[in-house]
């Protein structure tokens, strides 16, 4: 979904009902003067992140018998 650009003084004005948009999953960037200076998005739910092979790269594993147990843990957090 695309961000939905807002002003400093409207999203002061209506807090409440942008916060109930970003509870929906909608997303919000502020401006003043025409310039960004804040993204007001919803919190990504951990258990329904998704990885990628790049952020599997980045791990390091110590090995043993309980690699497979501790990539578990990391990628869907069993």
């Amino acid at each position: 979904m695309t961000p939905t650009t807002i002003g400093v003084r409207e999203f002061q004005r209506d807090f409440a009902s942008v916060t109930a948009a970003v509870e929906r999953g909608q997303s919000f960037i502020v401006v003043r003067h025409a310039k960004p200076i804040a993204r007001f998005v919803p919190v990504e739910d951990e258990k329904k992140r998704k990885y990628t092979l790049k952020d599997l790269e980045t791990l390091r594993f110590s090995g043993g018998k309980n690699l497979s147990k501790e990539i578990d843990k990391i990628v869907y957090g069993v």
